[in-house]
């Protein structure tokens, strides 16, 4: 019997085929859960940063703080949200 050559199945039996889309699939994966930990966790810093505005101002006039606090609201929601699903993407691409 011969030996095999490079180009043959089985010439190198220690090394496993490439599978590419395993390989994408668990890169995309991550790459949703990291994008969905980063959105979320800037979506509570801007949350903190209008809490910090509202006690550096020195609080009380609620009124006039308002429409300040609703695009700060808006901008942490939509990025929350965005991360969310970036999250689940990530999750339910990891199976």
């Amino acid at each position: 019997m011969s030996q095999p050559s490079q180009h043959e199945p089985g010439a190198f039996p220690h090394q496993t085929a490439y599978r590419g889309d395993d390989s994408r699939k668990r890169r995309l994966s991550m790459t949703g859960l990291i994008l969905g930990g980063v959105l979320l966790a800037l979506a509570v810093i801007v949350l903190l940063v209008l809490a910090l505005l509202f006690v550096l101002g020195g609080g009380g006039d609620s009124a006039r703080f308002a429409p300040v606090a609703r695009g700060f609201l808006l901008t942490s929601a939509t990025v929350g949200g965005l991360g969310a699903v970036s999250l689940v993407f990530g999750l339910i691409t990891r199976k």
